[in-house]
């Protein structure tokens, strides 16, 4: 009984109606989703996977609409599809941005640690969720972030006299550099490189273990004006730095946590420092004077 069902269903041996029009519209469908994504995501990785996928089911289809008396012009249109989302994902990576993979492999939108001088990175390193500021910097495409210094004091500030003087309160001044990386993993030393100016501030939330969060103070610290490169922050090479000034946590606060949203300088994942308490210094006694 099943061999005569099967003989009325497809009495000359020939593949199902239906299976041979299943594979020619998949193959259209992923080679269509295929192009999409490089007009609209501009994900590579997506790209790639939609079209290889869909040149295997159109070069199926082929055969199959062949054998089932089809048309074989729509499943070769969508193999055809699908074959040029690949070519273009292959030899045209620049057109898919920052989520494009770099020479060594690696996704260049993910956050990548960077060792500071001195340094090596940890296994442990690669998977924490807030990252010892004082031993790494983190990397998203070609920005670099680092938690260059945490200060805890009174701070020099401009008086209404045009005078300068500290502040009878402390504050915690946390100073955020930022650098246009040349491309690759590279080691970020703590160094005196001029910062440049021209983007905006990008927010911060600072908080502790507990999760309390430290407001934003309103003071502004006093800059030092010397050697400050006033270059457009676009350039491989170019710095950056931005100074925070929160309100003072209590000294028994072992570790805080800064989250930094880099959108401003092109990033596009908070970038989440974990601040120890012996990276927080204290000024010198000779600047902790509250008038000059």
């Amino acid at each position: 009984m099943l061999n005569a069902a099967a003989a009325v269903d497809d009495p000359d041996g020939s593949p199902p109606l239906g299976q041979a029009t299943a594979f020619t519209l998949g193959t259209l469908l992923l080679g269509g989703v295929a192009v999409a994504c490089i007009v609209a995501t501009h994900h590579r990785g997506l790209v790639l996977s939609l079209g290889g996928l869909g040149l295997l089911v159109g070069l199926a289809a082929v055969p199959l609409a062949w054998l089932a008396g089809q048309s074989r012009l729509w499943p070769a249109a969508g193999a055809a599809l699908c074959g040029t989302a690949l070519v273009t994902a292959g030899l045209f990576p620049g057109l898919f941005g920052p989520v494009s993979s770099s020479p060594d492999g690696s996704d260049l939108a993910a956050l990548r640690v960077v060792p500071l001088s001195g340094h090596e990175v940890d296994p442990d390193a690669e998977k924490a969720e807030w990252l010892d500021a004082s031993r790494y910097a983190l990397q998203q495409k070609d920005i670099g972030v680092q938690v260059v210094s945490a200060m805890l004091g009174p701070v020099e500030v401009q008086g209404t006299n045009g005078k300068k003087r500290f502040t009878s309160e402390k504050y915690l001044i946390i100073r955020v550099r930022a650098q246009r990386v040349y491309g690759g993993r590279k080691v970020l030393a703590e160094r005196g490189d001029a910062p440049g100016a021209s983007v905006d501030s990008p927010p911060v939330t600072l908080r502790d273990e507990t999760g309390k969060v430290y407001p934003r103070a309103a003071v502004n610290p006093v800059e030092p004006s010397e050697g400050l490169a006033r270059k457009p922050f676009n350039s491989p090479g170019s710095v950056i730095e931005e100074v925070y000034a929160f309100e003072a946590p209590p000294a028994a606060v072992k570790s805080l946590r800064l989250e930094v949203r880099t959108a401003a300088w092109g990033g596009s994942t908070p970038f989440r420092f974990a601040i120890p308490g012996s990276m927080i210094r204290t000024p010198q006694a000779k600047n902790a004077r509250t008038n000059r």
